[in-house]
C-alpha cells in the first residue's frame, strides 16, 4: 500500500487500481467510496 497525496486535499478512500487514459488523465478506483476519480495532468480532480 502507498499513501497518495492529491493536489487540493481531495479525500480519497481505498484506491484499489489506477490507470492513465489516452486523454492523459489518471483514473483511480476508490473502492471504499464506490467511485472513480479522474485527475488531470496537473493532479487536480477533474471529476468523481
Amino acid at each position: 500500500m502507498e499513501e497518495v497525496t492529491i493536489l487540493g486535499g481531495e479525500d480519497l478512500g481505498i484506491i484499489m487500481d489506477s490507470t492513465v487514459g489516452p486523454d492523459g488523465f489518471v483514473y483511480l478506483a476508490d473502492t471504499s467510496d464506490m467511485r472513480v476519480v479522474a485527475l488531470d495532468r496537473d493532479g487536480t480532480v477533474a471529476w468523481r
